[in-house]
């Protein structure tokens, strides 16, 4: 709303406060005169009454001003006086007719008649004072915020635009990062290929110093090329995730409803990840328990898992990773933990959100990975809980996957 709209509408408002406040007034008057005009009338009544007795009699009159000065308006004199109005042949009603004779009850009708006008009248201002005026300022302000809907409407779409041509450009640079990065791999695998075929050629044995020394090179070339080869994978997969994330997101990955068994997802999950599978101890149920899902992509998700606990024990002696499967009624339940450090407190709330490490820079991917691992599970139905093992002391993985067909988050019905 403009400056100029609000400015006419305090206007209004003002003079909307003004005019009620001289109406409230003019009713105070009115009960001020109202009340002094019944006052003054049954005192001039008084008066008159006492005269009158004085006019027949002056020792009445004497002693009727006696009584008003001195009455008790008690339920005994009201008795009596209704007493003598009935001897007197007025009966019960008699001082009825005497207030309708004189007036009185003409003057009660009248009186009820201009308050109820009054009060009225002090209604009707309330909802007609300023209501023109200030119905057509609100009216205003009603088409400003209409406009305002519209705009931030549009600005919505605009947004929701601007992500899905952010989305496509993340997908791009993705894929223009990943194309070269395959060809370094290769041109690296090719390499180490002619450096073992050179350390292995046979030389004469006057130059044996020199082949020691170029032997000796060779091998330390060789590591250097295998610490490339295996950043270079590292970044592979990173850029992986993130075009998964991407995907999913985007509501361009549709899932299988295959049936599977969980343990030989598992067992496939431990020989692709980062771990060695003699430091993997495996607990499967006995019951061979199958659940409805995508395979490929679940196979992904505990892969991540099972590389973030791989991380937590990779620096201690005897570090054990924890596979466990419980199977319910309509349920299965997965528990990847180890017997590392464990998930500090500030990394507690975190360990799900994107680009969260808990580690240095070598441990960059495990960030997103948690984030896809919790996206593919949540796309199946399931849930995913981080904390710490009571039993093994460090970090856990609760996973549950409903065990019957359900309708999938993603692209395609699981029913």
């Amino acid at each position: 709303m403009s400056m100029g709209n609000m400015e006419k509408v305090q206007m209004e408002l003002k003079r909307f406060r003004r005019n009620q406040t001289v109406i409230l007034l003019s009713i105070i008057f009115v009960n001020f005169a109202v009340i002094a005009g019944v006052v003054g009338y049954f005192s001039a009544k008084e008066k008159a009454l006492c005269g009158s007795i004085y006019l027949d009699s002056e020792t009445m009159g004497i002693n009727a001003v006696s009584h008003f000065l001195n009455l008790d308006i008690s339920s005994s004199n009201i008795e009596a006086g209704l007493s003598a109005m009935q001897q007197s042949g007025y009966g019960s009603g008699g001082f009825l007719y005497a207030s309708r004779i004189n007036g009185e009850v003409y003057a009660f009708a009248v009186l009820t008649i201009i308050m109820v006008t009054l009060l009225g009248v002090g209604l009707y201002n309330c909802y007609r004072i300023g209501r023109k005026a200030l119905y057509v300022q609100v009216e205003e302000i009603i088409n400003d915020n209409n406009d305002l809907k519209v705009r931030i409407d549009n600005e919505r779409k605009y947004n929701e635009k601007q992500y899905k041509k952010m989305q496509d450009f993340t997908e791009n640079i993705a894929h223009q990062i990943k194309t070269p990065l395959s060809v370094i791999a290769m041109k690296l695998d090719m390499l180490k290929e002619w450096l073992v075929e050179i350390t292995g050629e046979s030389m004469s044995v006057d130059d044996v110093d020199n082949i020691s020394a170029f032997k000796e090179k060779c091998k330390h070339y060789e590591e250097m090329i295998d610490i490339c080869t295996k950043n270079t994978f590292k970044i592979k997969a990173f850029i992986k995730d993130l075009l998964d994330i991407s995907r999913i997101e985007s509501g361009k990955v549709i899932l299988a409803d295959d049936e599977i068994e969980i343990d030989s997802m598992l067992t496939e999950s431990i020989n692709n990840c980062t771990v060695d599978a003699k430091n993997v101890v495996t607990n499967f149920n006995d019951d061979r328990i199958h659940i409805f899902a995508d395979e490929g992509w679940l196979i992904e998700a505990f892969v991540n898992i099972l590389d973030n606990c791989g991380s937590y024990i990779k620096d201690i002696d005897g570090g054990r990773v924890y596979v466990d499967v419980i199977g319910k009624n309509d349920s299965c339940e997965i528990t990847v933990s180890d017997n590392g450090d464990g998930i500090s407190i500030e990394n507690y709330n975190n360990i799900f959100s994107r680009f969260e490490t808990g580690g240095g820079q070598g441990d960059f991917r495990f960030g997103i990975g948690l984030n896809l691992s919790k996206l593919i599970i949540e796309a199946h139905n399931g849930r995913i809980k981080a904390g710490n093992s009571e039993e093994h002391g460090g970090a856990e993985f609760k996973v549950i996957l409903p065990i019957y067909k359900l309708k999938s988050k993603w692209g395609k019905t699981l029913s």
